[in-house]
């Protein structure tokens, strides 16, 4: 009767060493698969904080694996040791990426906070490398716990200053995600919940190890227990798209786009900006921020906006804007580009005082013709009822180019008043048999030289036309 309760025992004696194997077995492999896919998108901001977080997960888990596998007390000690490494970096790392996603809180994104925050860590990595390594830990012992051989040890002068920080920012994170929550919608909200349950749990297994001085601390519980928050990172980031290419290529287009573009939530807050907003505007990290208050003076509607930029220079833009719908019709922010067509409208000036130029120029021109052309009418008309007539159909000829060219400068004249410095044409139906035979009969005094006969010939008695008959 005593065998099978004794199997029974070392088998619940050896679930949770060999589950908490298994689960840095898993953290350590998801962790490489994870940076394998991920690694070419590393320029976008969340990715590369989120790369490093992972980072820092794999050598944790490398390194428990270790103390797990070692069967000499230098090598679990140097294993045990070696956690540190990266152990102070998880926080900060782990707070600046959900920053870098969700776009609050611009304060944190400055250079000198984001230093700020990982000194500590970075010294706790110095200290672990350094011949003064025994601040952070030391007096390491062995001991043997649900059938596992691990580490006992005892925390150093640094241990309290690397892990108090390392609370306050996981605090901090909790805040900034509860925050996030209320201002985010949707899905977005959901990914919130679980990038900070993720993370709480595993603090919270941490700060009841530490606290509490369990045997769980020194079978090294807290280390199995970052595979959830790597769940949780990986989870959001697919609902994110943060491991797809799209995004990167997404960002390089917009931000290399000429024109400015912002994109607003249904709040009016800028949630993307690209680089020529940035520059024309002379902005500082406006994410977060209400677009009314970067651009006070500008009507957010369809048309053209006259801007200045922070030289000073004047702009014209076109601008326009397209409403970002989700599945349920519901109006989840907008696109506004700003095309800059400064140089269209300087050109279009030009264009203008040119034409300008030349219909008064032309007008001038035909006015002042106008009267010489009628004088030779008259002149010729008179002439041809005075010559021989042998000679009659020569000045009939004439007669009829000089009320052609008459009629032409008419005509130019009229077209000149009409247009307004546009080419605008005046539509209407007119006969365009009689119109050709008017252009043959101004010519008349050419082709009868010449002794050709014209003759023409329609195959439609009356064909109405649509356009301009003066401008034809």
């Amino acid at each position: 009767m005593t065998f099978p309760i004794k199997k029974v025992t070392f088998i619940e004696l050896m679930t949770l060493p060999l589950t908490l194997l298994l689960l840095n077995i898993l953290n350590f492999v998801l962790a490489i698969v994870v940076i394998s896919y991920s690694f070419s998108s590393r320029r976008l901001t969340p990715v590369k904080w989120m790369l490093l977080l992972i980072i820092s997960f794999c050598v944790i888990s490398f390194c428990t694996l270790g103390v797990y596998s070692s069967r000499g007390f230098e090598e679990q000690m140097l294993f045990s040791r070696m956690r540190f490494l990266t152990l102070g970096l998880l926080s900060p790392c782990w707070l600046i990426f959900v920053v870098s996603i969700y776009g609050k809180w611009k304060w944190l994104k400055k250079s000198s906070v984001i230093f700020l925050a990982f000194l500590p860590g970075f010294v706790t990595t110095l200290l672990t490398l350094s011949p003064w390594h025994e601040l952070v830990v030391h007096s390491f012992e062995p001991v043997v716990i649900n059938g596992f051989s691990v580490l006992k040890f005892q925390t150093g002068p640094w241990f309290s200053v690397h892990y108090q920080w390392a609370m306050f920012l996981v605090l901090l994170s909790v805040i900034f995600g509860t925050y996030s929550f209320f201002k985010e919608t949707g899905a977005r909200r959901w990914q919130i919940v679980i990038l900070i349950t993720a993370s709480t749990l595993a603090a919270a297994v941490d700060i009841y190890c530490v606290l509490t001085n369990s045997p769980l601390r020194w079978i090294l519980l807290a280390s199995g227990t970052f595979i959830f928050s790597q769940l949780g990172i990986v989870i959001a980031a697919f609902k994110l798209r943060l491991l797809n290419l799209l995004p990167l290529a997404i960002n390089r287009i917009f931000n290399k786009f000429p024109d400015p573009v912002f994109v607003l939530d249904a709040e009016g807050t800028i949630r993307l900006v690209n680089q020529s907003a940035t520059k024309f505007f002379g902005l500082n990290n406006p994410i977060g921020e209400d677009i009314l208050r970067i651009l006070p003076n500008v009507k957010l509607e369809n048309g053209e906006v006259t801007l200045t930029n922070q030289n000073g220079e004047s702009h014209i833009f076109d601008l326009s804007y397209e409403a970002l719908g989700s599945n349920s019709n519901e109006d989840v922010g907008k696109i506004f580009y700003f095309k800059n067509i400064t140089f269209q409208k300087t050109i279009e000036k030009r264009l203008n005082e040119n034409l300008e130029f030349k219909a008064r120029l032309l007008s001038m021109i035909a006015h002042d013709f106008t009267g010489i052309v009628q004088a030779q009418a008259f002149l010729t008309s008179s002439l041809e009822e005075k010559v021989e007539h042998s000679l009659k159909p020569h000045a009939n000829s004439l007669t009829n180019s000089t009320f052609a060219s008459r009629d032409f400068i008419e005509n130019v004249l009229i077209w000149a008043k009409t247009q307004e410095n546009e080419f605008n044409p005046i539509v209407s139906p007119f006969e365009i048999n009689v119109l050709i035979k008017e252009v043959v009969y101004s010519l008349e005094s050419i082709w009868k030289i010449r002794d050709i006969e014209v003759l023409i010939k329609s195959d439609f008695e009356s064909l109405i036309l649509k356009g301009d008959s003066v401008m034809i």
